[in-house]
């Protein structure tokens, strides 16, 4: 999808990323939403999250005309420098959810990820029933890797964790 962009996350971005963690809406099928969020908590977490080690965050971003929107954040985190390999989270706000943008996101993450920080393998968990989530990531090559069974309370019931994974050798002849 044309338009959707990464950037860096500023201080200014956390009013709009704080109310997205107080939405049912966006958080039904996330381990958030449970405990009120506060723009302090979002404020330490940001200051944490810049000057890690182990994880970039960024910030998704939609241009329509000459007006950006941030829609969403995206990051790598748990990078592990030695085996080359981290985790993908991504969160999209109402303005970016049912466009394309999650599935764009990922594919830039995905680039940034193997071409910028030679990481070798990306690796995600999502709940079974986030299909938006699921197809988002296999539409760029993630495959299922395992099931954690009854990883999360939803709803009265218990719902798994899948995880997926995508290694550079498979995302590069993809590319091709």
């Amino acid at each position: 999808m044309s338009g959707v962009y990464l950037r860096a996350l500023e201080s200014q971005d956390i009013d709009v990323w704080c109310g997205w963690f107080n939405s049912t809406p966006v958080t039904d099928f996330m381990n958030k939403g449970i405990f009120p969020n506060t723009v302090e908590k979002q404020t330490e977490f940001f200051l944490r999250i810049s000057n890690s080690q182990t994880d970039v965050q960024l910030g998704i971003c939609l241009r329509e005309q000459s007006i950006e929107t941030l829609v969403g954040i995206i990051g790598i985190h748990g990078i592990d420098w030695v085996h080359r390999r981290g985790d993908v989270s991504i969160v999209l706000g109402s303005h970016g959810a049912g466009k394309g943008v999650g599935t764009a996101a990922i594919g830039l993450i995905v680039r940034h990820g193997f071409e910028k920080m030679n990481l070798r393998k990306l690796t995600a968990g999502m709940w079974a029933n986030n299909f938006a989530c699921i197809r988002a990531f296999a539409k760029n090559g993630f495959v299922r890797e395992g099931v954690l069974r009854e990883s999360y309370h939803y709803k009265g019931g218990y719902v798994d964790e899948l995880r997926y994974g995508l290694i550079r050798p498979d995302w590069e002849k993809a590319q091709a």
